[in-house]
């Protein structure tokens, strides 16, 4: 037989752990964890995609030996172990999902006011990548890998319960059903594991940890079985490699590895099934006269109408092309649903052969195959029984059986798909995936989004910033930001001298804006608004301009909302002035000096378009000229032209709000809330600007450690 796990290909390190436990659903793992964390002795390593001091650990028990709030039991932790430390590192994340998790985690976990306790955030990642591996390890002694963060919305059961009161986030609200899996490993593994977390901690923060040195206590959590002792593990990572770092794609040579040795069956669960190369691997197998019986259970639709839109639509395609080449009934692909409520799969998991499990962070999406960093584990032994009796356990799960019924199932049909389809049908169950015909539009909407949500590799969107940055006239825009700093600070001078001196008598918040405001509460007031902006782009006056007007009048929400309508039906109208005009009347307008921004947008998606959005390379009716001259799709640049707005319109909309409020009720308090949110915005504009262009004139380095 080939062996399926070699270092340097196909993983990282092959390592042994003395025991092995695979456990299922966040509920089991949350009580582990903190079994085990209450073991610990020296140090705690937490790294994840998302971390929520506010989660409940066991909100099923009322009989909890220490306090259940992440954040309060760590805190709890330490105050009890003098000699423990804990590190906590999370993906800085981008302003997009602020609404969908905690804000000051840093702060809330500060006021512990425990020095033994670091919370960092990593930024270290390519454009558009994130940090992904969900990794936790204790004293390196014991350490948990798999696809569960400490976050929001993750704690339920095996069962999943559709009204289970346990099952809240931390408001109170109740949140849909959620399927996960982790593995908690020790020995070798557990001390492999935990070079990756300091080596994350070293490249997010800058610092070193300090290895840990192994002693006799055992943080093994009590309560918690052992399924597999004295196993080889092997570690694979994918990682984009920057700052002159080899690029690791081990994650996906260790899949398409895999699929290509199963003999029988494969099952998998994954949140996507968007990965290309990955999918050219299951086709193949598929294609094979005796090859597997595949079953792949995925959620019944992503969460978000972005995610929809684009990774939807490339996972139906690519679903498509797998059920075209099962040519011999062997593929099935599931949904698991709970009294018709969809439950949400978020676990990476791969079972083959009774030989075979893999659990880890990666997705099968293309980010997670080269862009994203992360990490999975891998056994392959000969406890047959063992493997078996997993496999057992999550269909059993799936479709509300005994996982003594699935097993005895699998061996009477001989089949893991007609098992599946002997017990499937009750109110917890598996349900076939249904997939629309994919249309020639969505497919190429699918496509052209695919840089921005599932690039995979950073190597498109760097080349995009790249150029942006490259077409800037760092001279001129120094100037502009001093002037905008000049404005700013004109705009607070005239706020405090409007408290104390005579300019109440001149001037009030209704002549501002005293049109905009004459249609105040009725459907006029934002079509005037609307109006306005469309004119006033259109003459070249500055959006932000009117962006800042619009929050004074209307407020931010409403401001906003006629912002952004504004903008974007301006955009469409200069849009079409440049389809209809072409190219030639572009270069006659704006000359040659603009060529490398019309360079960058030609022939790309809706990140191309974001990106100039987002670094103010050009006046906003010039891109918007630029992009209809140079045939940019339309849908690209309406998509990429609200993405790109979003970040400013919400935070001049703040600015301008709170010049308002200073305007209406010039007191001191809202005086200093203006001067605060002015100097944020300030240093927001120049720390990126800064930042993208370190980025671009980086050095590079040579290759460190954790680079096979």
């Amino acid at each position: 037989m080939h062996r399926l796990f070699v270092p340097g290909e196909t993983c990282w390190q092959c390592v042994r752990a003395d025991r092995v436990a695979f456990l299922v659903d966040a509920a089991a793992y949350f009580s582990a964890f903190k079994a085990a964390a209450l073991r610990a002795r020296r140090s705690i390593v937490i790294i994840g995609w998302d971390i929520d001091s506010r989660v409940r650990l066991e909100p099923d028990r009322d009989d909890v030996p220490a306090p259940d709030r992440l954040g309060d039991f760590l805190d709890h932790l330490l105050v009890n172990r003098p000699g423990l430390h804990v590190h906590i590192l999370a993906w800085d994340f981008p302003l997009i999902y602020a609404g969908d998790r905690e804000l000051f985690t840093g702060f809330r976990l500060g006021m512990m006011a425990n020095r033994r306790l670091r919370y960092c955030l990593d930024s270290a990642h390519p454009m558009g990548a994130s940090h992904h591996q969900k990794i936790v390890v204790i004293d390196d002694a014991l350490a948990f890998v798999g696809g569960i963060d400490f976050a929001a919305r993750r704690w339920d059961t095996p069962r999943h319960e559709l009204n289970d009161p346990c099952r809240v986030d931390s408001s109170g609200r109740q949140y849909p059903p959620f399927h996960d899996m982790q593995v908690a490993v020790d020995g070798e593994a557990a001390a492999a594991l935990g070079e990756i977390a300091r080596e994350r901690w070293r490249r997010g923060t800058g610092k070193k940890l300090t290895k840990v040195r192994r002693t006799a206590d055992d943080p093994w959590p009590q309560g918690v079985g052992v399924d597999l002792k004295d196993v080889e593990v092997a570690i694979a990572r994918t990682d984009a490699g920057i700052d002159g770092l080899t690029p690791i794609r081990e994650v996906e040579a260790l899949y398409i590895a895999a699929i290509a040795a199963a003999q029988t069956y494969i099952y998998i669960e994954n949140q996507y099934l968007t990965a290309g190369h990955v999918g050219e691997a299951l086709r193949a197998s598929l294609e094979r006269e005796n090859g597997p019986e595949i079953v792949i259970v995925l959620p019944q639709e992503s969460w978000d109408w972005l995610e929809q839109a684009a990774m939807d639509t490339r996972r139906a395609s690519l679903i498509g092309r797998l059920r075209k080449a099962d040519r011999n009934d062997r593929l099935r692909i599931y949904s698991p649903l709970v009294s018709g409520v969809p439950i949400h799969v978020h676990a990476k998991v791969m079972i083959f052969d009774n030989r075979v499990v893999r659990v880890g962070s990666a997705n099968l999406a293309n980010r997670s195959m080269g862009l994203d960093t992360e990490c999975d584990v891998a056994v392959e032994t000969g406890q047959t029984d063992t493997v078996a009796g997993l496999l057992a356990r999550l269909v059993g799960e799936h479709l509300d059986h005994p996982a003594e019924d699935v097993a005895a199932a699998i061996a009477e049909e001989g089949s893991l798909v007609k098992a599946i389809e002997r017990l499937r049908g009750r109110d917890h169950t598996l349900k076939p995936i249904r997939i629309v015909e994919v249309t020639e539009e969505a497919e190429e909407i699918a496509a052209s989004s695919q840089p921005l949500l599932d690039p995979e590799q950073p190597a498109e969107a760097e080349m995009i910033v790249g150029r942006l940055i490259r077409a800037v006239d760092w001279r001129v825009l120094v100037r502009r930001l001093a002037i905008a700093g000049l404005f700013f600070s004109l705009v607070v001078a005239l706020a405090m001298a409007w408290r104390v001196g005579p300019f109440s008598g001149w001037v009030n918040a209704e002549s501002l804006v005293s049109w905009w405001q004459t249609f105040d509460g009725s459907v006029m007031a934002g079509i005037m608004a609307m109006g306005s902006i469309v004119v006033a782009t259109l003459a070249l006056v500055p959006l932000t301009f009117m962006v800042t007007a619009a929050a004074v009048a209307f407020g931010p929400v409403l401001g906003s909302a006629y912002a952004m309508l504004g903008a974007l039906l301006s955009s469409a109208i200069v849009y079409g002035a440049g389809a209809l005009l072409g190219e030639r009347w572009a270069t006659k307008l704006f000359g040659r000096r603009w060529r490398r921004i019309g360079d960058t947008l030609s022939g790309r998606g809706v990140l191309a378009v974001a990106m100039v959005r987002m670094v103010p390379v050009a006046p906003y009716s010039v891109v918007n000229f630029l992009a209809g001259a140079l045939r940019v799709r339309f849908i690209d640049f309406i998509l990429g032209t609200a993405l790109g707005l979003i970040p400013g319109i919400i935070a001049l909309s703040l600015f301008g709000a709170q010049l308002g409020a200073v305007l209406r009720e010039p007191g001191w308090l809202n005086v200093s809330l203006l001067i605060v949110i002015s100097l944020a915005l300030l240093v927001g504009i120049g720390l990126g600007i800064r930042s993208l262009h370190r980025s671009q004139g980086r050095r590079r380095r040579p290759a460190r450690s954790l680079q096979s």
